[in-house]
């Protein structure tokens, strides 16, 4: 199927990483040193591109609608995001496209984007956080 995999199931689960007593006194709340990034990805691994997809690429889906095949190319935006804290120096990234949904009986496209910046012990000394398409 083309649904999403649980994270309560495997092999998706077999990523989440050990929450045992040593996490709990030495790592929460943050994520446990053997969890994978695998875990976010919640299609069946043949759905899963490697790397991330840029924009521009074809898509053509075949059989999953009435009419056929659906043929068009993905949006080519790039995303950047900025933070800017007081007394240091800003940071920008361009964004990663992290999750593409089709939904063909609506006929939408999702494109999730996400990026990784250093933020301050306390987010609230952040002035601004933006977004923008590049």
């Amino acid at each position: 199927g083309f649904g999403f995999i649980s994270p309560m199931w495997q092999p998706r689960l077999g990523y989440a990483g050990t929450y045992d007593k040593a996490w709990r006194e030495s790592r929460m709340p943050l994520l446990p040193e053997d969890f994978d990034p695998k875990f976010f990805h919640a299609a069946h691994p043949d759905l899963i591109c490697p790397g991330f997809l840029k924009g521009d690429e074809p898509v053509r889906l075949t059989g999953l609608t009435a009419d056929g095949s659906v043929v068009f190319a993905l949006p080519g935006v790039r995303p950047q995001c900025r933070i800017q804290v007081p007394d240091e120096q800003e940071q920008t990234s361009v964004m990663n496209m992290d999750k593409l949904f089709l939904d063909v009986d609506e006929m939408k496209l999702i494109m999730v984007w996400g990026a990784t910046l250093l933020l301050p012990a306390n987010v609230e000394d952040a002035v601004e956080i933006t977004s923008h398409l590049g």
